[in-house]
Formats: structure tokens, sequence, C-alpha cells
């Protein structure tokens, strides 16, 4: 390979100008610093213990010295009939996620149309009396994902038992027994449903037989995702001779017309938002301190968002002063989509009502769900023991660093859903991060893919943990700086043993010669791989100082561009914040990389964006130039032939520096000027203060150099004239350094 693209491969890899990789695998270079001081995001600064959890379940073997082993904090578990009392953990957790009702229960208001209030207002008094003197931290969760057999899987909800049946019609009204009204958004029609001659014996016993036969046949008859039809076919008979025994038959029953897969509809966002309302009122009253986790239990975007649309956003709007958490479930996805989500409902709810949601997963695995249709089988995966254990650290140790990396104030707790079934992957994850705890501190990597995360437990033990999510070993150039007042003592590093020739993983540590106020050292992290510091502190009074960013939003939220459009997003921040600060682009796009300008200047970032409907992508960050940031801004984000989606888009503005070099380079005051652009046969560099341009190199959208000079010592290097009549139209990339690094930027210019 030629020695220029290989200049240009590392100079893309270090997340300079665009996220495209060398053909041939190398080693990224890349900066992880930790500041030494705390950081306060959004007001929050401490580590969320509830990140490192368990969903318990079936967990074998769940007792105080597992949960001391693994560093568990939280549990999270299921009443499938609310008794009005609380789930007693293993000593050592602190946190429990006390979940109200199963999948398979019809809900309360279909079942019991006339009755079922009473019994919520008793169940939640008695359960808000029963936790008030308790010492740990309980999140009150309803329903655990009621979409699912609710809406499919048999559909409980429009199960013709619960409904009148005199006088049915053909696409007629649907009434529930006993109301006179008919439920909006039902109707009469010929589908699928099921025969027993156990209902009346066995209802509950039948919905989890059919549940299980859609699981085996979407495998069996090879049905497609997502299975709505073909599975169960008419005529077909189930466990013949049993208690559980049902045919499957046409038949004349209740119909959502609004669902148009297998997530719920309006109508059973209807019921949700009606039962959730009455459990919520009554313990908001009788304990206001209590957290409550409202949701379906499921990824938001899914659909194109249409489970956001019909299920989630209804939800909040309706009861948003008694929402706390939203609950979601994710398994085997890209764990940076799901903090994608997140940040885009956070920053509708808080831009319109003023409320900073927290957010809980309480169940994931790094494997498909077992209960979403075309992912049946084992819920651990068919894999090797070996591979299940890798498999489980890696996916769970990606979905808490990349939470805790980029959206500190937001992720709020994490259940793995049966760790036992990991061959002690899961455990693996969770012990090896159980010194991240306390307070976070500021750190940041020069690379995106590469996740540092840092805190400071009591005043004694610093941690740094860096998590590499390249598909190549990276250099990590690692600089920590001790708190203020305080020097290091002692340390460790510590890596997870995943080499093929051990049977199962294992934690490694070795001591390493520290001292002073000032760690630096030079570490190759392999890919998907995990490093994990842990250095002590003199013991001393003295207070860290604190790095404090704030973060405002852009009002509008799921902006769909068209090819070769543009959309303006405008974000107010309060004048005082706005000048002598920091300040960096924070945002998700989708589905096509814009242009992004801030006030006009242009901004260079590394697209994180992918695929929605492939489970892909992540939080893009794009810094800003000193001088540029005001207190009424506007976002432009242009798009090319693919179009884009913008999901969410908002400032960050710190009192600090961001502590990356590549982010101190980026926020000197810009004084360079790149013109004209787009171009056609020249285009002409200007440094503003007369500094003498150093380098100048220009790429195109393959990361090959069209372009490239340096050490210029021409009286008038200050200003150079490019001829470019021999580059082709279309994108390129370019980089300016001036003398002594002292200016640096990234442009992008299209050639017309």
């Amino acid at each position: 390979m030629p020695s220029f693209f290989k200049t240009a491969n590392a100079f893309i890899l270090i997340g300079l100008l665009m996220n495209v990789k060398s053909a041939k695998a190398q080693q990224v270079q890349a900066d992880v610093k930790v500041s030494g001081k705390i950081l306060s995001y959004n007001g929050s600064s401490k580590v969320p213990i509830g990140l490192f959890g368990v969903h318990a379940g079936n967990f074998q073997g769940f007792n105080a010295q597992t949960v001391q082993k693994w560093g568990i904090e939280s549990v999270r578990t299921i009443q499938t009939i609310p008794t009005g009392n609380t789930y007693s953990p293993p000593a050592g957790v602190n946190q429990v996620i006390d979940c109200w009702f199963d999948r398979f229960q019809p809900a309360r208001n279909v079942e019991q149309p006339l009755s079922w209030k009473p019994l919520f207002h008793q169940r939640a008094t008695q359960y808000a009396a029963n936790i008030a003197s308790l010492d740990r931290e309980v999140i009150f969760e309803f329903w655990n994902e009621p979409y699912l057999n609710w809406a499919y899987k048999p559909g409980t909800n429009t199960d013709p038992q619960f409904f009148d049946t005199t006088g049915r019609t053909l696409g007629g009204p649907c009434r529930l027994k006993g109301k006179s009204e008919p439920e909006p958004y039902l109707k009469w029609k010929m589908a699928q449903w099921y025969n027993s001659p156990n209902w009346a014996a066995n209802r509950q016993g039948i919905y989890n037989a059919i549940s299980s036969a859609w699981n085996q046949m979407l495998t069996v008859r090879n049905v497609p995702y997502p299975g709505l039809t073909g599975a169960l076919l008419t005529g077909d008979i189930f466990n013949a001779g049993t208690n559980r025994q049902f045919e499957v038959i046409e038949a004349l029953r209740p119909v959502d017309t609004t669902q148009l897969s297998f997530y719920s509809g309006r109508q059973n966002s209807l019921y949700y938002n009606e039962m959730y309302g009455v459990a919520a009122d009554t313990l908001r009253k009788l304990n206001p301190n209590l957290l409550l986790a409202a949701g379906w239990g499921f990824e938001v975007h899914a659909d194109g968002w249409k489970p956001w649309k019909d299920l989630f956003k209804p939800l909040i709007d309706e009861h948003h002063e008694k929402i706390d958490v939203i609950h979601e479930h994710h398994y085997g996805m890209d764990t940076r989509i799901v903090t994608a989500d997140y940040e885009t409902i956070y920053a509708y709810t808080f831009n319109k009502f003023g409320r900073r949601l927290k957010f809980i997963n309480t169940e994931t695995g790094g494997y498909l769900d077992p209960q979403r249709p075309g992912n049946v089988g084992n819920s651990a995966g068919n894999v090797t023991a070996k591979n299940r254990a890798l498999n489980a650290f890696i996916y769970n140790s990606k979905d808490i660093l990349y939470m805790l990396a980029h959206s500190q104030d937001k992720g709020y707790a994490r259940a793995i859903h049966e760790p036992q079934n990991t061959n002690g992957g899961a455990g693996f994850s969770l012990q090896n991060l159980k010194s991240l705890r306390g307070s976070f501190l500021h750190a940041g990597s020069s690379n995106n893919q590469i996740w540092p995360v840092a805190t400071l437990s009591g005043d004694s033990l610093l941690t740094l943990v860096c998590f590499n999510n390249l598909l190549e070993s990276a250099n990590l150039n690692v600089e920590i700086l001790a708190p203020a007042g305080k020097i290091f003592a002692s340390g460790t590093v510590q890596v997870v043993d995943t080499s093929a020739n051990a049977d199962t993983l294992s934690i490694l540590a070795q001591n390493i010669p520290i001292s002073g106020t000032v760690f630096s050292s030079t570490e190759l992290l392999p890919s998907f791989k995990t490093k994990t510091w842990k250095l002590r502190l003199s013991e001393n009074a003295v207070v860290p100082d604190t790095v404090k960013i704030n973060q405002f939003f852009a009002d509008s939220i799921l902006t769909r561009i068209g090819a070769n459009q543009s959309a303006t997003f405008p974000i107010s921040i309060p004048a005082s914040a706005a000048l002598g600060t920091y300040a960096r682009l924070k945002f998700v796009a989708q589905n096509g990389q814009p242009n992004i300008s801030i006030n006009g200047t242009p901004l260079t970032y590394v697209y994180m964006g992918d695929s929605a409907s492939k489970n892909r992508g992540g939080i893009s960050y794009a810094h800003i130039p000193a001088g540029v940031l005001s207190d009424q801004n506007v976002i432009t984000a242009t798009t090319t032939a693919s179009g884009s989606e913008i999901w969410m888009m908002s400032l960050e503005v710190a009192d600090a520096p961001f502590v990356t070099k590549q982010a101190e380079r980026l926020t000197v005051k810009q004084v360079i000027k790149v013109f004209p652009n787009p171009f056609s046969n020249q285009i002409t560099i200007h440094t503003e203060d007369r500094q003498q341009i150093k380098q100048i190199l220009i790429v195109d959208a393959l990361g090959r150099i069209v372009f490239t000079e340096s050490s210029l010592n021409a009286a008038n290097s200050f200003k150079r004239t490019l001829n470019t009549a021999f580059l082709k139209k279309g994108l390129y990339f370019g980089k300016v350094e001036t003398e002594n690094s002292q200016a640096v930027q990234h442009f992008k210019l299209i050639k017309e």
C-alpha cells in the first residue's frame, strides 16, 4: 500500500475528518485524558448505581455472596399480580425496581372494566406504606412488556370473552361487557383466534400456550420477520389432551384498526394510560419521593418511531407530571442507539414540559429477545459456552460504558436478563466495573469509538475504564491528573482475559508504579476489549474542582430532511452562558450525513449515525470554535442526495475546555478562512492574524490525499491560493495547521 494512503487513513481514523476505515486493518492512535475534576452534567454528578443491575427472575444462586462478588447494586423483579408488598433482595442491593403485572395478564380495565379502580387504589396505598421506611431506593415500574400479549401472541386485550357480543356485526363497534360506550379503535372483524375446551378452567395457561406455540412455529415454518401471519394456521391443534389444548380458528373478534405491526396500537395505549394514571396518582400523593416508571418494554425507535407516536408520546403528553422514568427493553442491538433514543425523548419532554426524565432498562442482553417475533429459542443464544460468556461480557460492558460516557444524566438503571445463562459473562462484566462508583470525573477521548469513563469513589480511589469499539486495536495515550491537592499513592491495571485458549473468562490485574500528580502511559487496547486503571490517592479533605456542562435543546425532534435540502434548528441559551465558555454540538443524525453549520460557520464532525432500521447509530459531536456561540443560535443541517433524519439537536456549554487534545485544538479561536466554498478552479486559505501556515492537507471522500503542503517558509505563507482545476466535482475534506500548532481547522469543501 502506498505511504500516502496510510497517512490519509491514519488522519481519518483518529477522528479528525470522517469515519472512513482503511481497507487494511491498522492500529489507531487515540488520546484519553482525565482532568481530575468532578463532572457535573445538567446538574448530575453521581454515577447511577442502577446501571449495575440484574433482572432477578429465576436467577439461581442469587444471594449476598453473588451480590458482593459481582458488585450488583440493583435488582428488577416482576409481581405478576401485585400484592401491595415489595421485593426483599439479598444484603447489599441498594435499589429495587418493582414491576407491577406481567405481559400475560390482560389489562385490568379490559378484564374487570367496572371494578378495577378500587383494587388499584388499595394495592397502591398498601405499597406506599410498605416502602416508606426502607433504606434502599425503590422504583415503581408499571407493566412488563404489555405490547406483546396484549396485541399479539395471542392478543389478550381483544379476547372476545371480554366483549358484549349482543348484536355484533362485521365492521361494527366493540363494547366491553358492562360498558355502554364503544371502544374508539376496535371493530368486529374476521381474524385468527383460538378455541379450547378449557378456556374457563385455565385461561391464563392457554394464553401462555398460544404464545409458546407462536415462538415454536415461527421457526418451524420459517416465517419472515415480523411474523404477523403464517406461524399458526387455521385448523392447527396444540397440546392435545391437556388442560392447555387449543385449536386455531377464524372468528369474528375485536381488532384494533390502528395496529399495523406486532406493537400495540392506540386502543392499548388508552388502556395503559388510564391504569397508569390511577396507580401513579395514588402513589404520588402518598409517597412524593417514589420514582414512577412508565413505558412499554421495547425500543422506542422501532418501525420508524411508530411506537413513539402511538404509545410513548401520548403517555408522556397525558401523564408527564407523574412520570419520572421511562422504561424499555433492548436485546442484541447496538447499544449506542439506545442512548440516542434517550437523548431524543429527553429533548422532547424537557422542552415541552420542563421535565428531566430518567431512563431505565429492565431487561437487556447481548442476544435476541426470546419473545420478539422471529427471535426464538434459548435466550442466551445458540453458541458455545465460551462464546456465550464472551458475547455477554462485551455486550453488557458496551451497554453500560457508552451510557456512562455519553449520557451521564439520563441512563439510570440496567437489568441484565438471565445472567445465570451467560456462562459467567454477565458476572465478569459487572465485576470489571465494580469500582466505577461515586462521582464522575471529567474525561474524554480524541476518538468517538474509544469510550473512557472515570470516577472518584470516596476521596481515595480514582478509576478509569476504557472500551475500544473499533474493529482494530488502538494505541492509547493515557493521561490522568490527580484531583487538586492529592497525589497518587499506588495503582493497578486490570483486563478481562478473553483469550481463545481459556475455558472461561478471568480478570487479570497487575500493580503499576505510580507517584506524583500525573499518570501517563501508552497502552494497547484490542478491539472490543476494556482496560481498567484503579489508582489510589492520598487521603485529605480537599474538595476537587468541578466542571459544569449544561445542555440546551432545539425544539424539534425527529426531523426528516429530504435529498439536497436544509433544515434549521434554533437553540437559545442564557446570554451569560454564551460568553467566555466552551461549546460543542451534541446531536443524533441517522440514515445520511448532513453538512452542519452554526450561525453560518461550518462545523466538522465524525458521523456516528447509521440505519435505525438496522438498530445501529449513536451520538455525534461537533466542536464549536471560540467566538461563534451567542445567546440566539441557528444550526443548519444540509443534506446530500441521500437525505437524513435529525432525531435531536443540542448544544453543550461548559465552563472549562473539553479534556481531549482534539477538543482543545478545535476550541481555539478560529483565525483561518477558506474561500470560496463551494469552489471551482481555485480556493484561497488565509490566516486573519498573519500566522504562517505550517501544513495544508486535502483528501477526497475515500480518504485519498489529493493535495498536501508542509513546512511553508515563504514570506506570504499566511495566504495561499491553490489551483484546484484538476479535482473532480464532489466532496473533499481539509486540514490547515498554523505555526506552533496555535490554530488547527478542519473543513469540508464541495467542488461544483
